[in-house]
C-alpha cells in the first residue's frame, strides 16, 4: 500500500484565491495577526470560530469568505454590531472587502490586508539597457 503524496501547498491555500492577512487589535492595544488561508474565517463565541469572542457573544457573529473574485464580509448575528470603515454593516448582507479596510466587532479592530492571487501578481517590468549615443 502506497502512502499518499504530500500536498505541496498548505491545506486551504488555493492559488486562485486572494491571500488575506488580518491584524486584530484589542481595546488594550495588543495586536495579533492571522493568515486567512481557508475558504472562510469565522468570528464568534463558538468553539469552531477562527477568532473567538468572549463567552456570552453570538456563536457566529461575522463570516469572512475568500472567493476567486475577492473577499466578502457577512454579519451573521443581528444582535452584534459590526462596522466596516466606520459604517454599520447590515445583518445578513454580503459586502465586498478591499485592501486596507477595517472591521470593528465586539471591541476588536480588524485590519484587512488583501493581496491578489499569485497568478495575478505581475513581475516587475525590466527596462531595456540604455543605448549608448555616439
Amino acid at each position: 500500500m502506497m502512502a499518499p503524496l504530500p500536498n505541496p501547498s498548505p491545506p486551504g491555500d488555493r492559488p486562485e484565491l486572494p491571500r488575506v492577512r488580518l491584524e486584530v487589535r484589542t481595546a488594550a492595544g495588543r495586536t495579533v495577526g492571522y493568515e486567512f488561508t481557508d475558504d472562510e474565517f469565522l468570528v464568534g463565541a463558538a468553539g469552531g470560530c477562527n477568532l473567538r469572542l468572549p463567552a456570552g457573544g453570538p456563536p457566529v457573529g461575522l463570516q469572512l469568505a475568500r472567493k476567486p473574485d475577492g473577499v466578502r464580509a457577512r454579519r451573521v448575528a443581528a444582535s452584534l454590531p459590526v462596522l466596516l470603515n466606520g459604517s454599520p454593516l447590515p445583518a445578513g448582507t454580503t459586502q465586498p472587502l478591499r485592501n486596507a479596510d477595517t472591521l470593528v466587532v465586539a471591541g476588536l479592530a480588524i485590519a484587512v490586508e488583501i493581496l491578489p492571487p499569485p497568478a495575478e501578481r505581475r513581475a516587475p517590468v525590466e527596462s531595456a539597457p540604455a543605448e549608448r549615443v555616439r
